[in-house]
């Protein structure tokens, strides 16, 4: 859905931007956003060869409906020149894949995406009298459809983020660790753990990944109760009830890093790949982030 932003630079009149479909243009690990638009100043004459110069700056906001407005990006600052008939412009933004995936989420399961602009044009070479910047603000919606098929057209289809709430406590301090599995267990714990199998993951560290992610799993069975495979397997697969599922699928997990944190004969012929530690790592965050 198309907007307009209108800037009024009296006395002379209004100088005018009408916003066409954002559209998203998938990079290598971020995205780029454009916003097509077409600029006139209203009290130029269309035959007139009178250029007036605006420097144009501003932000973009996510306006989901279930929250307030969330931050997203810096416009790219850029000069125009605005004339007595319609020029087409374009505005652009960055957005990393994390971003994307946030707006996804965010949006809602039927929601539109409406991005809020914030928009600051200034005449570099005013008239006496003239106020040279004006702001104003308009917001710019993209329909669910449209943005599901952007997303499919960029990719994301195939990607996702496992999001797991955590006290943001772990900023360059010192990090006291539990020397046991029974020793504080804590959602903060978890989720630093988890940071660090993040971290060894983008190191290539695989193995330490996966050694790692096993401990986050142990950090789990302390704040949670959760069935022990005896129980589990003691119940027709067809009778187990949820919890009784969610249990199979820790214990496979925690079976399958099992072989990362030990060194003997079974365990020196594995070999773990990328896409193994992206796997595990994936699964143990979707664990983790269940704990409420």
């Amino acid at each position: 859905m198309s907007a307009v932003a209108t800037f009024s630079f009296a006395p002379l009149g209004q100088i005018s931007f009408v916003l066409d479909n954002p559209q998203l243009q998938a990079g290598a690990g971020s995205s780029r956003l454009s916003i097509p638009f077409k600029t006139l100043a209203g009290w130029v004459d269309r035959e007139s060869k009178e250029i007036i110069p605006l420097f144009l700056t501003g932000s973009v906001w996510l306006e989901p409906s279930s929250v307030g407005h969330r931050w997203l990006a810096a416009l790219a600052s850029q000069t125009l020149s605005v004339r007595g008939y319609h020029v087409n412009e374009e505005l652009s933004v960055s957005l990393t894949d994390e971003q994307v995936i946030a707006i996804e989420e965010l949006r809602g399961a039927h929601g539109d995406v409406n991005l809020r602009l914030h928009l600051q044009a200034t005449w570099l070479t005013p008239p006496s009298g003239v106020h040279p910047t004006i702001a104003y603000q308009t917001t710019l919606s993209l329909s669910r459809a449209e943005w599901l098929r952007q997303l499919d057209q960029a990719g994301y289809e195939v990607g996702f983020l496992v999001r797991v709430p955590s006290p943001l406590t772990h900023s360059g301090i010192d990090e006291n660790w539990a020397q046991s599995a029974t020793h504080l267990p804590s959602r903060a714990q978890g989720a630093a753990r988890l940071r660090q199998a993040r971290r060894q993951f983008e190191d290539g560290d695989y193995e330490q990944c996966i050694a790692t992610s096993r401990k986050v799993l142990e950090n789990l069975k302390q704040l949670v109760k959760i069935p022990t495979l005896d129980q589990v397997n003691g119940v027709k697969p067809s009778d187990r009830t949820p919890d009784e599922r969610w249990a199979v699928y820790f214990h496979a997990t925690f079976s399958l890093t099992h072989p990362a944190h030990h060194d003997d004969e079974v365990t020196r012929v594995f070999t773990w790949s990328r896409e193994d530690a992206q796997a595990i790592l994936a699964s143990v965050a979707a664990l983790l982030a269940r704990v409420r």
